[in-house]
């Protein structure tokens, strides 16, 4: 994360300033906002949190030991890509010495039990609060969650000792498929290696990226050929006017960042539907209006709506996929508008888009941009 500057004035304690971000914690995107968190998204924010210890470990000239990693630490920038935060309690550590300390750090179910015992604070101590991270990111359950009675961390070792398929209960339904399963083994694996209770056989981080860059390849290839054979079969075999909410298989909704809203949703984020807030009407295939989701956070949308033409229906709904196809593909770009999400409920067609507080470029341009070259009127 980004460090501006500090304040340190009037005899108070010091202000830190850092640059804003936009979506919180990763703790708030697991168990808070209950958006999707699609396994290539849980993916690429592992493998940054990773990329920031393994250079704090490994790449700098005084090895630093963050010492409190966890998710309300791994904050969210606009895009969702993750930024390490909150250095109070780090340490440096020359990596010839060993650094022991009676001083108590971390957070609960994040401390490296081991720490107990002997008060070594090394680089393995961030090693072990990112194989916690790793297992909430699979599990999306909190640290302090309880499992059959025991802690999740200790249920979820247990149950990969007993090998993969015993820890397969402990993962998430939303990322835990059948195409997914052995990407999601291949990161419990990694996590399991992270929480040994034996320091030294804990992987380096920076091995441990290159471990999570390979899984990810390997579901990005996966995720591309699932839409490559099932995106736009259900469009073209299906005849005009099914409901656009029925029968949608879930392998040609979008595979990023994206929200499924309900109709109800989009009805209270345009007060039904107002003229007042419609934006624009280019008389064929949609119309756009300015919204608000409300939520943790309010958010002022863009809402576009399809017109469902009877005659059309497919051509339109072939459309829809695509623009959410396509915007999930290239979702990381950010000259692009985000998409937020998608409603195919009551026979519609809607998506939720950003909103860009500066209008478009031709609204700024005026009548002059209907100027011919050279023409000087």
């Amino acid at each position: 994360m980004r460090f501006i500057g500090c304040c340190e004035e009037e005899n108070a304690l010091m202000l830190v300033v850092t640059e804003y971000v936009a979506n919180g914690n990763l703790s708030d995107l697991l168990h808070d906002d209950n958006l999707p968190s699609p396994l290539d998204v849980r993916l690429r924010i592992a493998i940054e949190c990773a990329e920031a210890l393994a250079y704090m470990h490994s790449h700098m000239y005084t090895q630093v030991i963050h010492g409190d990693v966890k998710p309300g630490n791994i904050l969210l920038d606009s895009h969702f890509h993750a930024r390490l935060s909150d250095f109070g309690i780090s340490r440096l550590a020359n990596t010839d010495k060993t650094l022991h300390t009676k001083n108590v750090i971390g957070s609960i179910g994040y401390m490296d039990p081991l720490f107990a015992l002997d008060g070594r604070l090394t680089a393995k101590y961030d090693v072990y609060s990112f194989g916690v991270v790793l297992l909430q990111l699979i599990a999306r359950k909190k640290a302090t969650t309880v499992v059959d009675n025991v802690n999740i961390v200790y249920a979820f070792t247990s149950a990969l000792a007993r090998g993969s398929g015993g820890v397969r209960g402990l993962f998430d339904a939303e990322i835990a498929s059948k195409d997914n399963m052995k990407v999601v083994e291949g990161i419990a694996k990694i996590a399991g290696e992270c929480l040994t209770m034996e320091r030294e056989k804990r992987p380096e981080m920076i091995d441990v990226v290159e471990r999570l860059r390979v899984l990810r390849q390997k579901a990005s290839r996966q995720d591309q050929a699932s839409q490559r054979s099932g995106l736009f079969s259900w469009v073209r075999k299906n005849k005009p006017a099914p409901p656009a909410s029925a029968n949608i298989p879930a392998n040609i909704l979008p595979s990023g960042m994206c929200r499924q809203f309900s109709f109800a949703d989009i009805k209270a984020a345009t007060n039904n539907f107002d003229e007042s807030l419609l934006v624009s009407d280019d008389g064929f295939s949609s119309l756009v209006y300015r919204g608000k989701i409300y939520g943790v956070r309010t958010k002022v949308v863009i809402i576009k709506r399809f017109r469902l033409r009877g005659d059309r229906w497919n051509t339109d709904a072939e459309e829809f996929y695509n623009e959410i196809q396509m915007m999930s593909k290239h979702r990381q770009c950010p000259h692009l508008v985000p998409l937020l999400g998608y409603c195919t409920e009551k026979d519609e067609m809607i998506l939720v888009y950003d909103y860009m507080d500066r209008g478009s470029l031709f609204a700024h341009l005026g009548p002059r941009s209907h100027r011919l070259p050279g023409s000087g009127v």
